[in-house]
């Protein structure tokens, strides 16, 4: 399914106008790019295909999970080695 929504709801993400969504910021501007897509069945396609891809490649579970798992490992060695450089210092 095609992505239109607001430049807003795409900013932080790897969404580019015209590839993975179309970009409308007012009503009569969504009105217009819903008529243009629904009016162009090759941007459906293209756009509901590279939506998918880029969901696929970069936001689903198993990518989510795994980045989510290496920033708590890296926050566990930094806290770890914080610890031991406090125990060490306490000791001094």
């Amino acid at each position: 399914m095609p992505l239109i929504a607001t430049p807003l709801a795409g900013s932080g993400l790897a969404v580019r106008h015209e590839r993975h969504a179309v970009w409308a910021d007012m009503p009569e501007a969504f009105v217009n790019q819903i008529l243009r897509v629904l009016a162009h069945p090759v941007i459906q396609t293209n756009l509901a295909a590279q939506g998918r891809y880029l969901v696929c490649q970069d936001y689903s579970w198993q990518v989510v999970g795994r980045s989510l798992l290496l920033a708590y490992r890296d926050a566990s060695l930094r806290a770890a080695r914080q610890a031991a450089f406090l125990l060490r210092w306490a000791r001094a």
